[in-house]
């Protein structure tokens, strides 16, 4: 089997129904997989905050893959984020 990264991924987003289900589409088309997901709403702006640990195997699927998230509607940031250590 290829190697593969777990890179953190944060995802900030105007909620919406099927905002998750574009997201897993997107990952699942980009041939990403997904090890862990947690979100968090702000009720007073309805922004979403999604942190997701993705398995990648290069860092150009990477980029393909967060050019391709950024493209989701009402999905305002995309970015690598890495935890506090």
């Amino acid at each position: 089997q290829a190697a593969s990264y777990l890179v953190g991924v944060i995802i900030r987003a105007y909620d919406r129904r099927e905002l998750i289900k574009d997201i897993s589409g997107t990952l699942s088309a980009a041939d990403a997989s997904v090890a862990d997901i947690s979100s968090s709403v702000n009720e007073q702006t309805e922004e979403v905050t999604i942190k997701l640990h993705v398995r990648v195997k290069d860092y150009e699927q990477l980029s393909e893959l967060l050019n391709r998230l950024g493209g989701i509607r009402n999905v305002l940031d995309v970015r690598r984020w890495k935890e506090p250590s």
